[in-house]
Parts: structure tokens; sequence; C-alpha cells
């Protein structure tokens, strides 16, 4: 048997009301598909996972403070589909 669910995700804004995979990581406010690499300097996102060998997920990218800001979600992120990141 085979079912589909809905699950509650929580999603996050930066202080600047934009879409971000981070609001305040000490706190664990952080999208639960966020994956990290390099001793949690690169982020990553589970949505955006092509086949490369060996496999090597994608880094999402930060906005504003030169390079140094909020985490902007990728283009296939379902949380965000359709809004302006």
């Amino acid at each position: 048997m085979k079912e589909t669910v809905n699950l509650p995700v929580i999603r996050y804004r930066d202080g600047d009301g934009k879409p971000t995979c981070i609001a305040d990581l000490s706190a664990g406010d952080a999208c639960p598909f966020l994956q990290s690499s390099h001793f949690g300097t690169k982020y990553h996102c589970f949505w955006d996972r092509p086949n490369p060998t060996p496999p090597r997920p994608p880094q999402i990218f930060t906005r504003g403070d030169s390079g140094r800001g909020s985490l902007i979600p990728i283009d296939k992120c379902p949380l965000w589909e359709g809004v302006e990141r």
C-alpha cells in the first residue's frame, strides 16, 4: 500500500524579509533539508542533488555582505516555489 502525506515544514526569512535556509543556526532555526560539508562550511540542499562522479551536491550561495549574508534557497526548493528569492 502507498500513501501520500503532507508534512508541515517551517521556512525562514532573513532580516530583509527574503527567503533563506537559516534564520539562526545557533538556535537550530534552519531548513530540515539543509546539508553541510567541509566541516560545516559549505551548505547544500537536499532537493538539488545531481549524480556526478563522485557525488557532489551543489553549494548554496549567500546574498549581501560580500557573500557572508543569508543563504539563498535554490530554484528547485519546493518550500519557496513561486516566491522571488
